[in-house]
């Protein structure tokens, strides 16, 4: 296996290039160059997306046209980019089967979400969207989630989720507990008064999402004496439980951040390594 790789690099040297820059999990001058160049396709490719969402009629020619061929061009470099990547990855042992490999490959979940990215018209059609601006913003969500392959910040949050996930799950948990319990009290309390907005639990659970989260909107509240003082109490309690998270994170992050000074090879700031 090891000689077919060899033999494979030698007849192929711009394939191990690409793969260097696309693949390589070593992190070269070139390769930032080409990673920060496709961020900024995505950033273009996500404002050309937002500018086609506007009607036409509020929108001048010009810029609807030069939007147009903005997502086209960028459209066409992410489809390049991906079969480049199809292209390449044989040249990674665990890829190195030109049909089997690529297959695995392809099914990466980051790999997956590319596909779905630079395939608009599939995703419209199995999704079930008929308008072309529900279905260009979700597009334009799929490009948003390449980010994370490019970004350095984004890699780092990855990290620090991924290392918090426990407690995070832990924080999660206890908010789905404390929102059905909110619920489910607030429906017992409520129903008879306003039968419409407390219908049952899970119509309930809107006006708890809004008040554990102390946003307010105030077209869902309680007009009972026990309601609002339960209410009251959720207001209480979510502005602990939704930092509960934020205190979380904050710990990972300066964690991270702290890992990267004591290890030489990472960048102190951004934790990638050098």
């Amino acid at each position: 296996m090891a000689e077919g790789a060899l033999e494979r690099i030698e007849r192929h040297p711009l394939k191990r290039r690409l793969y260097a820059i696309l693949e390589s999990s070593e992190e070269g001058p070139e390769q930032k160059r080409v990673e920060r160049a496709l961020l900024a396709l995505i950033l273009l490719n996500v404002a050309a997306v937002a500018v086609l969402t506007v009607p036409s009629a509020s929108l001048d020619p010009l810029f609807g046209t030069l939007a147009l061929a903005l997502y086209s061009a960028t459209l066409f470099l992410f489809v390049a980019e991906y079969w480049a990547r199809l292209w390449v990855c044989t040249e990674n042992p665990r890829y190195a089967r030109p049909f089997a490999g690529r297959l695995r490959f392809a099914l990466r979940p980051i790999m997956l979400l590319d596909l779905a990215a630079i395939s608009p018209l599939a995703v419209r059609f199995l999704l079930g969207f008929t308008g072309p601006a529900e279905a260009l913003s979700l597009i334009m969500l799929l490009r948003l989630f390449k980010v994370f392959r490019f970004a350095p910040s984004m890699r780092t949050l990855a990290r620090v989720v991924r290392s918090r996930r426990q407690e995070l799950g832990l924080t999660l948990a206890a908010i789905g507990i404390a929102l059905v319990a909110a619920s489910t009290v607030e429906y017992v309390l409520e129903n008879g008064a306003q039968p419409d907005k407390f219908a049952s639990v899970p119509a309930a659970m809107y006006w708890g999402i809004v008040t554990l989260t102390t946003v307010g909107y105030g077209d869902v509240t309680p007009v009972t004496p026990g309601g609002r003082a339960v209410a009251g109490f959720v207001a209480l309690l979510g502005i602990a439980l939704i930092a509960l998270p934020a205190g979380i994170l904050s710990s990972g992050f300066a964690e991270e951040f702290a890992r990267g000074r004591r290890d030489p090879s990472r960048c102190p700031h951004c934790g990638e390594p050098l």
